[in-house]
């Protein structure tokens, strides 16, 4: 159609610069929900692109949306060795779960309940820089899905795996650095509720 031969145009005319900037908030998109209804669109239009032969932007949907689940189990070992108690037992049980759905790319693990603002953002700015530092160093992905087990089938592998540590590092730094104290009492979590909730 018109509208896709223009979106094709435009993304590859993009520059270096450009490129950072709409890869940010290619990832920041295709995560602020943990792949609900507004994160689907974004992700929608990386498959279409890909289908145009355009693999950028659906490498970008691949590595941002290991990255939550990524983060966050990051940001609980951060804690940890701040001494800084920022989940409360739940939560912390399961992160544990998070963990390897994030490396298969599940993103939907991640549902924010009582702490939305602070998850959110924390993400959403990981997932960003992802999505900048993976299209402004041409990575291109011509598999739709498979989380960390497709990054070897990538063009410029190692600056995948570039951009998916430093997403998850900003991710886990900024959680760690803003998150509250979380008391624990006899039965778990009496402040703060399920801050976190990873489902299935």
């Amino acid at each position: 159609t018109m509208a896709t031969k223009a979106l094709t145009n435009f993304i590859t005319g993009l520059d270096q610069s450009s490129k950072a900037v709409y890869g940010f908030i290619i990832g920041a998109l295709g995560c602020i929900d943990f792949g609900g209804p507004i994160s689907k669109v974004p992700n929608l239009i990386c498959d279409g692109l890909l289908l145009e032969g355009i693999t950028g932007p659906e490498a970008i949907k691949v590595l941002a949306a290991m990255v939550p689940p990524l983060g966050i189990t990051f940001s609980l070992v951060l804690s940890k060795l701040l001494n800084k108690n920022i989940y409360t037992a739940q939560e912390k049980e399961n992160i544990k779960v998070a963990f390897p759905m994030g490396l298969c790319m599940i993103s939907e693990g991640v549902i924010p309940m009582n702490d939305i603002i602070r998850t959110v953002i924390c993400t959403a700015t990981g997932c960003g820089v992802t999505g900048a530092i993976s299209f402004s160093l041409d990575v291109g992905s011509k598999v739709p899905s498979g989380g960390v087990f497709v990054i070897p089938a990538m063009s410029n592998p190692i600056a995948a795996l570039i951009a998916l540590l430093a997403g998850t590092a900003v991710t886990a730094l900024s959680l760690a650095a803003c998150g509250g104290g979380s008391s624990e009492g006899g039965s778990g979590s009496s402040d703060r509720g399920n801050t976190l909730v990873y489902a299935g």
